[in-house]
């Protein structure tokens, strides 16, 4: 399931996965992709330590405004 931030304009869906004291990096896919396109580089990263934050931009998935 996906987190979700909100404010009064704009409600994104990301996906955070990876170890949580790892560095955060913010992976966005491109058009005409989904999150989805990152899935097969998430394990590398996350076995090299890093936490990973990837979006839904506007307009796809559960993102909505």
């Amino acid at each position: 399931m996906l987190a979700r931030a909100t404010t009064s304009r704009l409600s994104i869906a990301f996906e955070r996965s990876g170890p949580t004291d790892g560095f955060p990096v913010l992976l966005v896919h491109g058009w005409p992709d989904s999150l989805r396109c990152w899935d097969p580089i998430l394990p590398a990263l996350h076995q090299a330590g890093y936490e990973t934050i990837v979006p839904e931009l506007r307009g796809y998935g559960g993102t909505s405004f």
